[in-house]
C-alpha cells in the first residue's frame, strides 16, 4: 500500500518539479462532505421502505498548484479522505412492535477511508475587487482505499436503540472521483490565499446492502477551504 502511494505522488510531481517556481505555489486544504445514496434496484419486501439517508465526510491534505497561463492553472496533492454514506429501513415490526402496534428502522452507515490524489484543471476570472478571484473548474481524484467499515443500529419507537453486530456491505469500490468545482480566491496578504470551493463529485461505488442486498449508488457535494502560499 505505502508503495503504490509513492508511487502515484512521484509520478504527479514530476511533472511539477520542471517548471517555473514563480508560477509555482503550495497550501493546504480541508474538505466537509455530504454524500446522498440513491437505491438503485431495492429487495424490500412490500410494506417496508428503504431509501439512502445523508452521510457526513471530511478531508484533509496538501496541495500544489502550477499557473499554466494567466487564467488556467493545474493543481494536485495528497489527501487523508473519511466518507461516510448513509442508508435506512424503515417500516420494520420487530416482536415488540407487534404488542405495542409501533415500527421501528434500521440506520446502516458505511465508512469508507482513503488516501486521495486529486488532479484540477481550473480557470480564473478577475473580479472588480482586485483582492477577489473567481474560480471554476474540473477534476478527479485518484482513490487508494484504506478500509470500509459498516455501524448499523435498530430504532425503535418505545424502547432504546440497539446496535446491530453482523450488519454486512458489500462495496465495490472505485479508483476515481469525477468533479466539477466552483468558487472564489481571497487575497490575505501578497503571499498568501484563501480559497472556498463548493464542489459536485460522482465516485462510481456500488454497494449491496444489508439484510435484503439491494443496489445503491452516492453522489457527493460539499465544501472545500484552501490557504495557498505563492
Amino acid at each position: 500500500m505505502k508503495s503504490q502511494i509513492q508511487i502515484i505522488v512521484i509520478v504527479i510531481a514530476l511533472p511539477f518539479l520542471g517548471l517555473s517556481q514563480n508560477k509555482f505555489s503550495v497550501g493546504a486544504n480541508g474538505n466537509s462532505q455530504f454524500s446522498l445514496m440513491t437505491i438503485k434496484d431495492s429487495q424490500a419486501a412490500s410494506g417496508i421502505d428503504e431509501k439512502g439517508g445523508v452521510g457526513v465526510g471530511y478531508s484533509i491534505g496538501i496541495q500544489a498548484q502550477y499557473a499554466l497561463k494567466e487564467k488556467t492553472f493545474l493543481r494536485s496533492g495528497i489527501n487523508y479522505q473519511n466518507r461516510k454514506n448513509r442508508h435506512k429501513i424503515e417500516g420494520l415490526r420487530f416482536g415488540t412492535d407487534i404488542i405495542n402496534d409501533t415500527e421501528s428502522s434500521i440506520q446502516n452507515d458505511i465508512t469508507i477511508t482513503s488516501i486521495g490524489i486529486p488532479i484540477d484543471f481550473g480557470y480564473s476570472i478577475k473580479s472588480k475587487n482586485e483582492k477577489i478571484t473567481y474560480i471554476i473548474g474540473l477534476g478527479g481524484v485518484i482513490n487508494v482505499n484504506l478500509g470500509t467499515k459498516t455501524k448499523a443500529k435498530i430504532l425503535h419507537d418505545q424502547i432504546d436503540d440497539e446496535e446491530l453486530t453482523q450488519a454486512e456491505n458489500g462495496v465495490d469500490e472505485s479508483i476515481f472521483t469525477m468533479g466539477i468545482f466552483g468558487g472564489m480566491e481571497m487575497k490575505l496578504s501578497e503571499k498568501m490565499v484563501l480559497g472556498i470551493e463548493p464542489n459536485l463529485r460522482f465516485t462510481p461505488n456500488n454497494f449491496t446492502l444489508y439484510l435484503y442486498n439491494s443496489k445503491a449508488s452516492t453522489f457527493e457535494t460539499g465544501i472545500t477551504f484552501r490557504v495557498r502560499l505563492k
